[in-house]
């Protein structure tokens, strides 16, 4: 059963991860301090145009929360594919995937889980909490379920480039810089 052996690979993922608590909140941190750097030069942009066609920080905030729930969520789940084109091929540990009864890249994705996401995550919920009720959005069922749409194919979209540039390694070697 595939998803009892995906649960397996990202309680095992987990258990590596946090060997090094300090190191997993600070990778957290970190990516959090990123994005609020992002979102702070955003603001002083906004504040230095007088005017964007009728959009004010709020409406970008909010866009750039979604995009950051997107990204958190590829990062969380499938960020692993970076390292086909980095690591599996380049120094032959994509040997270990192919031997195995299980399909390589179920293996790929799901061995790894990125905690450095959550900052992403908690960042993007926040930005479209307060921004989303500053442009005064009316949230019901239809918009929720909209965004959970947009944001599933969001995820899919940075999923398949990801997996188009891995896939490119096999034949290049290396297709990390792409």
């Amino acid at each position: 059963n595939k998803i009892k052996l995906y649960f397996v690979y990202i309680s095992r993922s987990i258990q590596a991860r946090l060997e090094y608590k300090a190191d997993a909140f600070i990778g957290i941190f970190s990516f959090l301090l990123t994005n609020v750097c992002s979102i702070f030069a955003l603001a002083v942009m906004i504040q230095s145009i007088n005017t964007l066609d009728g959009w004010n920080m709020y409406m970008l905030g909010f866009l750039y929360g979604m995009v950051m729930l997107v990204k958190s969520i590829d990062h969380l789940f499938t960020d692993a594919l970076w390292f086909i084109g980095y690591w599996y091929n380049p120094q032959g540990k994509l040997d270990k995937h192919l031997v195995r009864p299980v399909h390589p890249l179920f293996q790929i994705i799901a061995e790894t889980i990125q905690f450095e996401a959550l900052g992403e995550l908690i960042l993007g919920v926040l930005l479209i909490s307060i921004c989303g009720t500053n442009i005064e959005i009316s949230w019901d069922f239809s918009k929720v379920f909209l965004m959970i749409i947009c944001l599933t194919f969001g995820a899919g979209v940075i999923t398949g480039l990801k997996l188009i540039t891995s896939s490119i390694a096999l034949w290049t070697k290396r297709s990390g810089q792409v």
